[in-house]
């Protein structure tokens, strides 16, 4: 894997958690300085030790600082949008449920498209069990996402 395709795998990994474009930024580009320090530049990029650098360093930054709002003023939604708008929230509402590794998992295997074989590495545990992580996941969203249509 190149080096471009390697940040942009980290930087959604990262953004996907901290939702915010700068410090994505900043994560990213810590996580990738880290890296070359420890394994030099010239070395293959372990996509597996650059995702719990990224982690790390998303959680430590979760610890000193609060999340902004993610509604502020101005943000200028269309009626014409509404539907739209209001199955993102739920959805969005639906995933915050979610366990912050079900999160992670669901981010990796489908926003990042890696393979199943390096998220059982990554988590250190067997393909069957990253499936039923997987599996579950989605359970819980599709019984999430169908209460609030009831509502």
């Amino acid at each position: 894997m190149d080096i471009e395709t390697a940040y942009d795998h980290i930087y959604r990994f990262v953004y996907y958690r901290v939702h915010d474009h700068s410090i994505t930024e900043d994560i990213t580009q810590e996580t990738f300085l880290r890296f070359i320090q420890k394994y030099g530049y010239k070395t293959h990029w372990n996509m597996k030790i650059l995702y719990t650098i990224a982690r790390n360093l998303c959680i430590d930054t979760h610890r000193y600082q609060r999340r902004e709002d993610p509604f502020q003023e101005g943000d200028g939604v269309q009626p014409s949008h509404e539907n739209k708008v209001m199955e993102q929230i739920q959805f969005e509402h639906a995933l915050d449920k979610l366990t912050q590794k079900e999160r992670e998992i669901l981010l990796l295997r489908y926003v990042n498209e890696e393979p199943i074989g390096t998220l059982s590495q990554l988590y250190g545990c067997s393909r069957f069990v990253i499936y039923r992580i997987i599996q579950k996941a989605f359970k819980k969203i599709k019984e999430d996402m169908e209460e609030g249509y009831d509502e």
